[in-house]
């Protein structure tokens, strides 16, 4: 149940200048900087201006975040963070639902289509723990709350989404419904039956929103068991970082029917390239704020499915110098490359 101050708010945050221009066709071509609702040290009007300004149509967010350290000082949490360093799950704030819709607005005025990230994995599952600079889970808010919540372990996967998550998946969807969004049901995240159920839970408050999935098993076969078109309207896939990722062989564990590359998906019988998505996320080449990608065969993967009808998004280096240097630094963004892709 929503309370009544809180629902006035989402209903009264002020817009950002009107949509503009076509919020709905595809394929889209854009760029990222995830942190961006979560991130405060990020100037999401600038970013929006940048985008537009190289002809860009889409952006992705997270909704949710890691408690990471370089951008500690200036996290917009959804709930109270309180003096003892833990969290009340339960105490919404308003801060962040109000920039969460002013940078949906700032991006729509612009006629580029936020796709926003539902759930995150590195802020409490046990699969991220121990991986460079993630966070200690047992300090951040889904374990280290005044609640009584405690996700953990791989059995959350069956579980969820629970009270909260229902909740803030409320919110949120209220908050956006009707603009110019993708939900996203998480970021990599496991599970096919996880995914059923926060759709059916957007549902509730959106029904006819726009739902993409993004699966921790990043196969091709992956198009036809989450019956894209059908149950999910797209599907984004990551990592393929040069043409020799395109004709990797996967498993599709036995089923058939099923392309066992993704150059074969791209040419089945019945797909539709415009529900796919690919993504420079998990392309990277280093940490390097300015050498981050191997921009040349990047590119021509991005010339390669963008040339089968396919959009793309690219997950901007920038958010490598604000891990490297602390700094929000806008001017990093790899603006000549993304007008190579949307001249393509």
């Amino acid at each position: 149940m929503i309370d009544p101050e809180t629902y006035l708010l989402l209903n009264s945050a002020p817009a950002i200048g009107p949509p503009s221009g076509d919020l709905a066709s595809w394929p889209r071509r854009g760029a990222s900087l995830y942190s961006l609702v979560t991130d405060s040290a990020w100037d999401y009007v600038a970013f929006a201006d940048i985008l537009a300004d190289c002809g860009m149509n889409l952006t992705r967010c997270c909704a949710l975040t890691a408690d990471w350290i370089e951008q500690r000082a200036d996290i917009v949490w959804p709930f109270k963070k309180l003096s003892d360093g833990r969290w009340d799950l339960f105490d919404w704030q308003p801060a962040y639902f109000d920039r969460l819709t002013r940078v949906v607005a700032a991006m729509n005025a612009r006629g580029i289509l936020v796709q926003l990230d539902l759930m995150e994995l590195y802020g409490w599952s046990d699969r991220k723990q121990g991986l460079p600079g993630v966070p200690d889970a047992n300090a951040g808010p889904w374990r280290a709350n005044v609640n009584g919540i405690h996700w953990a372990d791989d059995r959350m996967f069956d579980v969820l989404p629970d009270h909260w998550l229902n909740v803030f998946i409320d919110l949120v969807t209220d908050a956006v419904k009707g603009t110019g969004t993708v939900l996203e049901c998480g970021n990599e995240l496991p599970e096919k039956g996880l995914h059923y159920r926060i759709r059916d839970r957007i549902r509730q408050t959106w029904p006819d929103a726009p739902i993409t999935v993004n699966r921790n098993e990043d196969v091709p076969g992956q198009y036809q068991n989450m019956r894209i078109g059908a149950d999910f309207d797209r599907i984004s896939f990551h990592g393929k970082r040069d043409l020799g990722t395109l004709d990797e062989w996967y498993d599709n564990g036995g089923a058939t029917g099923r392309p066992d590359t993704f150059r074969q998906l791209l040419d089945w019988p019945g797909i539709e390239p415009s529900r796919i998505v690919f993504s420079s996320d998990g392309c990277r080449i280093s940490t390097d704020p300015v050498n981050t990608y191997d921009w040349d065969r990047l590119f021509e993967v991005i010339a390669y499915v963008v040339g089968k009808g396919c959009g793309y998004e690219m997950q901007s280096r920038a958010k490598m110098t604000r891990i490297q240097t602390g700094k929000a630094d806008l001017s990093m963004v790899e603006v000549e490359f993304l007008r190579k892709i949307v001249a393509l």
